[in-house]
C-alpha cells in the first residue's frame, strides 16, 4: 500500500484528502479496541494480505501475538 511519507510535503494536506480517508481511519481509541484481541488483528494480516498465509506457521503466530500484547507494543 502506498502511504505519504512524514516530513516530506504537505502533510496535513495529505492527510485531509478525500481520496485518504483510510490514513487517519483509526483514532486515539484503536489501542483499546486491540488490547486483549492481538492475535486476531495480526491473523487479518497474516491470512489475507500475505502472499502465502501457510508460510506463517502457528509457533510464529503465537510468539508474534505474544510480543504484540506487552504493554505498550503496538500504538495506533
Amino acid at each position: 500500500m502506498d502511504a505519504p511519507i512524514p516530513g516530506v510535503g504537505p502533510w496535513e494536506e495529505i492527510l485531509k484528502s478525500p481520496l485518504l480517508w483510510h490514513f487517519r481511519f483509526g483514532g486515539p481509541d484503536m489501542e483499546q479496541l486491540v488490547k486483549g484481541r492481538e492475535r486476531i488483528y495480526l491473523d487479518r494480516f497474516w491470512n489475507e494480505f500475505s502472499a502465502d498465509p501457510k508460510n506463517f506457521s502457528e509457533a510464529s503466530r503465537r510468539h508474534y501475538a505474544k510480543f504484540y500484547a506487552l504493554p505498550g507494543a503496538m500504538h495506533s
